[in-house]
């Protein structure tokens, strides 16, 4: 039998980034601190990226607000239905 050994993953930029900068252990409040502002960050490129996407599809608030309550309040099968057919209609 032929063993196949496995490339190590290189890390990103990110990882290796972190790793040097957390070499040493951090008390429980200070990784509580770096765990959140790491979401804040990542929450604030997603707002950014929603905000984007919306614009190039000219989607406002209100009609997104309105698709969500339709989620939220409606049979959550029969929407996800709706919008696979509307996406493959759109395809064709």
């Amino acid at each position: 039998m032929v063993e196949t050994i496995e490339k190590p993953r290189r890390l990103s930029n990110v990882q290796a980034l972190l790793l040097q900068l957390f070499e040493r252990d951090l008390p429980e409040s200070d990784l509580i601190e770096v765990k959140n502002m790491l979401s804040r960050f990542f929450f604030k490129k997603a707002q950014e990226e929603t905000d984007k996407m919306m614009k190039e599809k000219g989607i406002t608030i209100k009609q997104l607000e309105k698709e969500i309550d339709k989620l939220n309040n409606g049979s959550r099968t029969e929407y996800l239905k709706r919008i696979r057919k509307e996406k493959h209609e759109s395809s064709h």
